[in-house]
């Protein structure tokens, strides 16, 4: 079974699509299916082909293209390159689909699906981005969701939902210091960096004592230098907060795993669509949820002072996240895309 993925960008680059495609992708390779992955060059000096951890990475060099032309370019290396959608029997575009455009007219017998990841990051949505995501919804012979709330705000009608898995870490003997905080995602405003930058100055005025570490690069890189540590975006975040008592964190993924690791976890929105990103998820209830800066600041300082309400919901969040696993995604992939393994299906490599 050949699957041809294609995503924004691909490991090494941390993000969230690349981390889910990363992690389906090596348990189908697991299950002796061939898998390739078509992405754009992060660095210009990347390599255009390699295969990492068994998968075939074909990466298209868009430097100094302008977001109009680069899809013109990527049609042309697609035409150069047609025999990874001839050999293909799945294609799968991840937040792509306008790459495979002509090529589903070219081939439309070849079965190809989307998963929509989330939103393009402007509020209120323009509705040339809904239109285009129906479009692609109906060219598609079926989707997956990351996120109840596309729903609502796109129209989807999904096949399949999922929030995302994480790896389990380890947490016997897990050492927590109460006074130590990590803020892990991008540095920027649409990720509601201000409003966590808020909570901790009113918390600094109160003088209380805290340690803070930021995980992430973006624009207000000079600013969380003022008021915390900064680690910069780094493969091993998890192991490195594993002693923090409480995560902030506004992704789904970074929520799972924040969650798996046992912290109270501090989310916020800057706007409707992203308040229902966040309360219309199955962890609603086991995530503090807002988008004031003080509530944030009372909920650290009751955190500090080990509050039993707050660290029940940190066992039910545990006890949740430990059951969200990237087999279970991969499975929601497989009923997709109608394959049957052994343990469910039998994949047959060609």
């Amino acid at each position: 079974m050949r699957i041809l993925f294609f995503a924004p960008l691909y490991y090494p680059h941390l993000g969230g699509v690349e981390n889910h495609v990363a992690q389906v992708s090596n348990i189908f390779l697991k299950k002796k299916f061939n898998i390739s992955v078509v992405t754009e060059k992060d660095k210009e000096n990347e390599k255009d082909y390699e295969i990492v951890c068994g998968i075939e990475v074909f990466r298209i060099n868009l430097f100094k293209k302008n977001k109009f032309l680069k899809k013109f370019v990527i049609w042309k290396w697609l035409k150069e390159h047609k025999g990874l959608i001839k050999n293909a029997d799945i294609i799968h575009c991840h937040d792509t689909f306008v790459w495979y455009l002509p090529f589903r007219f070219l081939y439309p017998n070849k079965k190809t699906y989307s998963t929509f990841h989330g939103w393009e990051g402007k509020f209120p949505i323009p509705k040339r981005y809904v239109f285009a995501r129906k479009i692609w919804e109906k060219l598609s012979h079926g989707n997956i969701c990351v996120g109840d709330y596309l729903k609502k705000w796109y129209g989807t009608e999904p096949t399949f939902i999922t929030y995302g898995a994480a790896n389990l870490l380890d947490v016997k003997n897990l050492k927590i210091n109460l006074r130590l905080i990590s803020y892990i995602g991008r540095l920027d405003k649409d990720v509601g960096i201000v409003t966590y930058l808020s909570a901790i100055k009113y918390l600094i005025s109160e003088k209380i004592i805290f340690n803070l570490d930021f995980y992430g690069e973006g624009s207000f890189v000079s600013k969380v230098k003022l008021l915390g540590n900064l680690r910069g975006s780094i493969v091993d975040v998890w192991d490195k907060a594993k002693s923090s008592n409480i995560i902030m964190c506004s992704s789904y993924l970074s929520l799972i795993e924040s969650l798996q690791i046992k912290k109270f976890v501090i989310a916020v929105y800057e706007n409707k669509l992203k308040r229902d990103y966040l309360l219309m998820s199955p962890f609603a209830s086991l995530v503090f949820t807002t988008n004031n800066p003080e509530d944030i600041s009372k909920k650290i300082i009751k955190c500090i002072d080990k509050s039993k309400q707050e660290r029940k919901m940190v066992e039910r969040g545990y006890r949740w996240a430990r059951e969200q696993t990237w087999e279970k995604v991969a499975d929601l992939y497989l009923k997709l895309w109608g394959i049957k393994t052994e343990e469910g299906i039998n994949c047959k490599n060609p």
